[in-house]
């Protein structure tokens, strides 16, 4: 029995680890195409995924962005979530993998000064 318990107890702990490998297999995919450029002033730098070390909490893939034009605010970043959500929500395959993890769009400057995140849960699809 306390076999069993403690099975229990760790099993979130292996699911968890699970979630990160398959995680980085996708980053490793998205890396190998990366640096990447998205329009004229956003570049996809990398993405990378993060476990969180409280329960209950997804692994987190995060993409991160460098933002080419000095004049792109937070605002700016902030106007992007409603179709950043219609993406992630509208496409079967998008929504599955949301399902699996927290996404989270980092921005920042060329010089590595943060500007804003998009996070987005499937909870944003509903």
């Amino acid at each position: 029995m306390k076999k069993l318990i403690f099975l229990i107890a760790l099993l979130p702990s292996i699911l968890l680890a699970d979630d990160l490998k398959m995680c980085q297999k996708i980053v490793s995919e998205i890396n190998s195409s990366a640096p990447m450029t998205i329009n004229e002033t956003t570049r996809l730098a990398n993405a990378e995924c993060i476990s969180s070390l409280k329960k209950g909490k997804k692994v987190k893939l995060i993409y991160n962005y460098k933002i080419l034009d000095g004049r792109v605010a937070k605002k700016d970043i902030e106007s992007r979530r409603p179709n950043l959500v219609n993406n992630w929500c509208s496409k079967p395959n998008m929504t599955n993998t949301l399902k699996a993890y927290d996404v989270e769009y980092k921005y920042s400057y060329m010089n590595d000064k943060y500007i804003a995140s998009i996070n987005l849960t499937i909870t944003d699809c509903k």
